[in-house]
């Protein structure tokens, strides 16, 4: 995988595009996933201890709470993605709250956000974004026709929404925290 980064970085080079890519993917939580990533099986992102990880939307909280603290433990940062999926976590406020406070970061989808997940999922997404509790938001991108990677109208409502710090931090610092492998400061 790495040869295919390093081409393509080449030719972003020989075209004059100056952007810096980095490696990284969303990890399917399983039994072993840890010893992956201490063997190198597994990547984090950008190389770093940051770990954007996902379960099974249907799996019981504490199977959720119990995958995280073993990443925690095992001294990553682990990213919950699509946090508003799980339902199991997000039936009760306390849930994602519980979560933060071990350490684990939140990631939501902007699609989510912008209500292409259904009204429901939109007023959870813009609440937990109320309560400060987004540290991330991405696109899911898969393609560029029924899953495209269209974030600026996202990040346009949520710094009109909620601030331009807070769309600050989601869109720009908490990713170089990423990038550099520093400790987000929660808020």
């Amino acid at each position: 995988m790495m040869s295919r980064v390093e081409g393509l970085r080449k030719m972003m080079s020989e075209g004059s595009i100056n952007i810096d890519l980095y490696m990284g993917s969303e990890l399917y939580y399983r039994n072993g996933l840890l010893e992956e990533l201490e063997n190198d099986m597994a990547g984090t992102m950008a190389g770093s201890r940051y770990v954007l990880v996902e379960f099974n939307p249907l799996e019981d909280y504490d199977y959720i709470r119990n995958g995280i603290y073993a990443l925690l433990t095992g001294g990553y940062y682990p990213i919950l993605a699509h946090a508003e999926r799980y339902r199991n976590v997000c039936a009760g406020k306390s849930g994602i709250d519980d979560l933060i406070e071990m350490g684990c970061y939140i990631q939501v989808n902007a699609g989510s956000v912008m209500g292409k997940a259904g009204q429901k999922t939109k007023r959870f997404v813009r609440t937990m974004l109320k309560r400060r509790q987004v540290h991330f938001v991405a696109t899911d991108a898969h393609d560029m026709e029924k899953r495209a990677p269209r974030l600026s109208d996202c990040a346009y409502f949520i710094q009109k929404k909620y601030g331009g710090n807070y769309s600050q931090q989601l869109f720009n610092e908490n990713p170089l925290h990423v990038i550099r492998d520093e400790e987000i400061t929660m808020y």
